[in-house]
């Protein structure tokens, strides 16, 4: 036999327990003047309780890792990582340490214009680690988030545009694809090859995965998805 209360952030409860053998005494109405001595009842605060989320789990990827295709003459810094912003923020964060690809135009009578040789191939590459494969993955993402003609893989894997289904997690823009069958063991990567052709294009806001599963983050702050918790210690204090 068991119940369940379900508690709000900070809220706290009183429960009074009894028992059985007082509370059939007291609805028979025989419990008059016969009431049992007091007894304590310990809850060892400091042990395992079982949890369950209430919701999926949520990794957040804002950083990655850009490299423009087919311009062997542009040079970026090893690993050169960027953050979910506008394509020439991007370029703005990496100008002291890249020879980017630029143009100059001008108007008879007017001063030189530089500006990036448009259109360009940009890759972005985030990596994770899968430990314990979750029942269920979707990866999650506002419809604004990648600018641009864009093509998103994992493991080299594309998704369809198609599929991606409406949700709700933070706004009523976020779209959904369930990605669970493109994950292997081990080491992963999210890959979104874009044409930019314009200062906007770009990944200008982060994806997300979500479901069921525990995270952590190794030595290079990449993802590892674990197994999901199901017991946690809720204080480390003496029984109460």
């Amino acid at each position: 036999m068991g119940a369940s209360a379900r508690l709000a952030p900070y809220e706290a409860r009183l429960i009074e327990a009894v028992r059985l053998a007082d509370l059939d005494a007291a609805l028979s109405g025989k419990s008059e003047g016969n009431a049992s001595k007091p007894w304590t009842w310990k809850v060892d605060a400091s042990a395992p309780w079982e949890m369950k989320a209430l919701q999926p789990n949520a990794v957040r990827f804002e950083t990655f890792r850009l490299t423009l295709q087919g311009l062997p003459e542009v040079t970026l810094p090893e690993g050169a990582a960027v953050q979910a912003k506008t394509f020439i923020d991007q370029c703005a964060d990496l100008t002291d340490r890249a020879a980017l690809p630029v143009q100059m135009s001008q108007l008879f009578g007017t001063p030189m214009r530089i500006s990036m040789a448009y259109p360009l191939n940009a890759r972005y590459i985030a990596e994770f680690t899968v430990e314990q494969r979750p029942e269920r993955l979707q990866l999650l993402m506002d419809r604004s988030a990648v600018s641009g003609e864009a093509v998103i893989r994992i493991n080299g894997r594309e998704l369809d545009p198609g599929r991606f289904e409406s949700v709700f997690l933070y706004d009523h823009m976020n779209i959904a694809q369930d990605i669970t069958s493109f994950l292997r063991e081990g080491h992963n990567e999210l890959t979104v090859d874009v044409q930019i052709a314009h200062d906007w294009d770009g990944i200008t806001d982060a994806l997300y995965f979500t479901g069921p599963f525990g995270v952590r983050f190794d030595e290079n702050q990449r993802p590892v998805l674990t197994a999901a918790g199901t017991q946690r210690r809720a204080a480390s204090g003496r029984p109460v």
